[in-house]
């Protein structure tokens, strides 16, 4: 007998409530929740958000279930706090999927499931979910392990698992968060697959692609787009048909009540005072200015190096006197970890020279774990001294040697090159620091030394 089944479908919608809550008021008016499915392809809980860091992620678990949601991947940022925080989690109800995610131990995470089996229709309709997938060098460290997570390649444990399965579905679904190309290469190692709903590339498919026997579709990211699919089964799936709908929709006035009560939650919980500075630290995203300057200094006092670089943009606002995990998260809302690179000199100079170009700092500085607005000039740590005209740097009261290579403590964000793509990549091996930007600031801050030493110019415009 024919069945038609009707999937609703979000992805990468990063703590955008605001839109989401559109999302939400046109579900519930155009959904029929006995024949339909609403499904999420992860990086749905974003911690820039005071809901998901002021409660531990949960506050985003029950904005989905608000919704109506039936089932989600787990994406690299519902991951990133770690196994404990996805367990509480994946303990509220909603089923957090993935068969390739594990403790750094190689353990199972409590709570979370590779698949759920969804009945519709008269259908059993199997939903898996999978995460993004970085191979590692035995022996060598990945930035996954900050997290304590390991990740497993999601080709091998679906082609395991599938077989497993076989006469308990009539359809096979995959929620990926691996990003589209990942996606394609799963479809065409991995039988048996009828549709991929993916994330994690931000990708936004008009319509459903093809390969092999397998329909791959992606519906865009931040809220702006709400995927539709719709499957044919007689006996197998016959037919598939997809469209994106552009969100114009109304807020739905019930999940915009949760999220002023979730947020309310999260600010108690966040703006607890931890301790008192000396003095308040400005900011300013072009310039030289204290609030970066201390993180460029509690960088430095990281790790041995010979110097410390930060981009002014990982800094959104100034630091007040009274801290707390709040006024943190606001001036330092990206997630992104101190890292140890290493940088040939003429890299080094190149990006302090661009750092003084005016329109060069004020490009967009969007790139993966940046939750700011702009790039922003570069701040340096207090050993380095940069003079504009006529250009020259100093470290440690020694002219920067082109081709020396210097061991920088600086952030993932800048390892990955974007905006400063000069800084691209290592000469030797990385090492990555637990904790974002702003758990730095959070310990480091209590150094009078670091937070006085901020107001010291580095830098003659």
């Amino acid at each position: 007998m024919a069945a038609q089944l009707r999937i609703w479908h979000t992805g990468d919608v990063h703590s955008c409530f605001d839109r989401f809550s559109g999302i939400a008021g046109f579900l519930k008016a155009n959904r029929d929740r006995e024949r339909d499915l609403y499904l999420d392809a992860g990086d749905f809980a974003d911690e820039r958000s005071v809901i998901v860091s002021g409660t531990g992620g949960v506050g985003a678990v029950e904005l989905m279930k608000s919704a109506g949601c039936d089932a989600m991947a787990i994406g690299n940022n519902e991951f990133f706090a770690g196994p404990e925080k996805l367990s509480l989690m994946a303990a509220r109800g909603l089923p957090m999927l993935s068969v390739n995610l594990r403790r750094l131990d190689g353990e199972e995470i409590q709570g979370v499931l590779p698949y759920v089996i969804l009945r519709r229709q008269g259908l059993r309709i199997l939903v898996l979910g999978a995460d993004p997938y970085w191979p590692t060098i035995r022996g060598q460290e990945s930035f996954t392990d900050m997290s304590r997570i390991l990740l497993l390649d999601p080709k091998e444990c679906l082609s395991r698992l599938l077989p497993a399965l076989r006469g308990q579905y009539d359809i096979c679904l995959l929620l990926s968060h691996c990003g589209l190309e990942e996606d394609r290469r799963i479809a065409a190692a991995v039988p048996g697959l009828n549709l991929i709903l993916g994330g994690h590339s931000h990708s936004l498919t008009p319509s459903p692609e093809r390969v092999g026997d397998t329909w791959i579709f992606h519906s865009g990211c931040y809220g702006e787009h709400l995927g539709c699919v719709e499957l044919l089964w007689d006996g197998a799936v016959t037919e598939v048909s997809g469209r994106v709908i552009p969100n114009g929709f109304p807020p739905d006035r019930e999940l915009s009540e949760l999220m002023v009560s979730l947020e309310k939650q999260g600010r108690q919980a966040l703006g607890v005072p931890l301790y008192s500075i000396g003095t308040a630290l400005d900011y300013e995203p072009y310039a030289e200015c204290p609030a970066v300057n201390a993180l460029a200094d509690a960088l430095f006092s990281v790790a041995e190096c010979d110097l410390a670089l930060v981009n002014n943009g990982a800094v959104s606002c100034g630091i007040p006197k009274v801290i707390s995990k709040m006024c943190l998260l606001e001036a330092c809302p990206s997630i992104l970890n101190p890292t140890l690179v290493y940088w040939k000199g003429s890299a080094v100079l190149e990006a302090l020279r661009a750092s003084l170009d005016p329109e060069f700092v004020r490009q967009s500085g969007r790139g993966a774990g940046f939750r700011g607005k702009t790039l922003g000039a570069m701040a340096v740590s207090k050993n380095v001294r940069i003079k504009a005209e006529p250009f020259s740097v100093t470290v440690d009261g020694e002219p920067l040697d082109p081709e020396r290579i210097y061991a920088v403590m600086a952030d993932d964000y800048l390892f990955r090159g974007t905006g400063y793509t000069m800084l691209r990549g290592s000469v030797k091996r990385e090492r990555y620091f637990a904790g974002y930007l702003r758990d730095l600031l959070e310990r480091k801050l209590r150094d009078e030394i670091i937070v006085s030493g901020a107001a010291k110019k580095r830098i003659d415009y």
